[in-house]
């Protein structure tokens, strides 16, 4: 018995499975094969293709091929690409449709050279995502900074790569929507952060002098984005959270309670907030203590839970808690998290949720010897009628035993599974 490459063998499986649905499941895993993918690349289906092609591991002639395709879609699938070859993208440039010639200006992959050329197109889109590339040159970012068009600004002001000056000349700009980008971007100089709260905070007083102090637990004007944005910011320091928290209250709760930077006694108080989205910030932060997240694994609120088991810090034993939950949803985001231990993961294999189970089947965590046990625990249990879609998910593992699969019936042109009831129960217990 061989212990094959995990999980390329199973994604292979899944990419040449009748079933649309496992075939776009392969593509999105980053490890599915590179021959998975340049094949689901060529097939009818339009949206597979358009996925098979903006993969990282699709092969440079497929890329080469499609780049010259009349269809519009599958050229902009191949502009996107991560890892498209630079010769692509720079004939991609001359493309006549503007949101090919944007896809581009936003791929990381493009050289500061053509984005120089691209900050001279003449449509805003471009223009936009040229502003919004970290890999954009300085002197091309100072000119778009003159643009009178909110969309440039605004992709600018987002750009992390954007120097210091021109974030700090962004912070004046009336228009509301750069300040807002610039409050958002961890590159932002603390000094223009604090500029722009005492900004915020002069609106939110002056509208509560107009409309009464309860105006904002009404209404939403982008003032309010300016705050939460300030408040998600990682760069913005203790004072600044703590400002927030005192004048926009129940409106910044949130992204506070998930930001890196937020103190540990704030944490604590908030993650016995009322609010279940204040405690869900509380569950994301990469940084809330163990203690914390332990508590918020058993929180009476699906969504709270759900967070927790995204959140990639998160201790494993908390994870193995969530793998256990009785929301479906958190448990497959329990099954997605790396962190997911092996004896959780293990137990996944039998989930009643198929896509958990399938999830469970490509982690990291999963071997052979989980998946033969696997489906050594479902043919001497009373699973009744979901034997067989149980056992169907683990048949896509090479190491399935052969006599098990004449129990799966897969009919044509689907993942139809039918069900012809256990001959040798006891089999792999033998």
């Amino acid at each position: 018995m061989v212990d094959y490459p995990h999980p390329s063998h199973l994604l292979c499986s899944f990419a040449s499975s009748p079933d649309l649905w496992l075939r776009h499941l392969a593509l999105e895993h980053p490890m599915c094969p590179v021959d998975a993918v340049s094949r689901l690349a060529m097939v009818k289906d339009s949206q597979l293709r358009c996925k098979a092609l903006s993969h990282r591991n699709c092969a440079p002639e497929v890329l080469r091929e499609e780049a010259r395709s009349m269809n519009t879609t599958l050229r902009l699938a191949v502009a996107s690409n991560p890892l498209c070859p630079g010769d692509l993208l720079e004939m991609l440039t001359q493309d006549p449709e503007t949101e090919i010639r944007a896809a581009v200006a936003a791929n990381t992959a493009a050289v500061p050279e053509l984005l120089r050329r691209l900050s001279g197109d003449n449509q805003t889109a471009v223009l936009s995502a040229v502003a919004g590339n970290p890999g954009t040159p300085g002197e091309a970012l100072a000119r778009l900074a003159c643009s009178k068009a909110d969309a440039v600004l605004e992709s600018l002001g987002t750009n992390r790569a954007c120097p210091a000056a021109l974030l700090n000349k962004l912070a004046d700009f009336q228009q509301i929507g750069a300040c807002i980008a610039v409050a958002g971007n961890p590159s932002t100089p603390v000094t223009v952060l604090s500029r722009l709260l005492e900004r915020g905070c002069g609106i939110v007083h002056k509208m509560e002098e107009a409309f009464g102090r309860t105006y904002l637990h009404y209404f939403s004007p982008p003032v309010v984005l300016l705050l939460q944005r300030l408040a998600a910011n990682q760069a913005s320091p203790p004072e600044i959270l703590e400002e927030l928290l005192s004048v926009a209250g129940f409106r910044v709760r949130e992204p506070v309670a998930a930001n890196p930077g937020c103190p540990f006694a704030i944490l604590n108080e908030l993650s016995v907030a009322t609010d279940s989205k204040t405690r869900r910030g509380v569950a994301a932060n990469p940084v809330s203590p163990q203690e914390l997240r332990r508590k918020l694994a058993t929180d009476p609120e699906p969504g709270v839970r759900l967070e927790l088991a995204r959140n990639e810090h998160c201790d494993p034993s908390v994870v193995a808690l969530l793998a256990r939950d009785p929301e479906g949803s958190v448990r497959l985001a329990a099954v997605e998290n790396e962190e997911c231990p092996q004896a959780a993961v293990a137990l996944l294999l039998t989930d009643n949720w198929h896509t958990v189970r399938l999830k469970a089947l490509v982690h990291r965590a999963c071997t052979v010897a989980m998946v033969l046990d696997a489906a050594s625990q479902v043919c001497s249990s009373a699973f009744g009628r979901e034997v067989t879609p149980i056992l169907a998910d683990l048949a896509h593992h090479p190491d399935f035993p052969p006599f098990l699969r004449t129990m799966i019936v897969h009919h044509k042109g689907g993942s139809s599974i039918g069900y012809q009831g256990l001959r040798r129960p006891d089999a792999l217990c033998r």
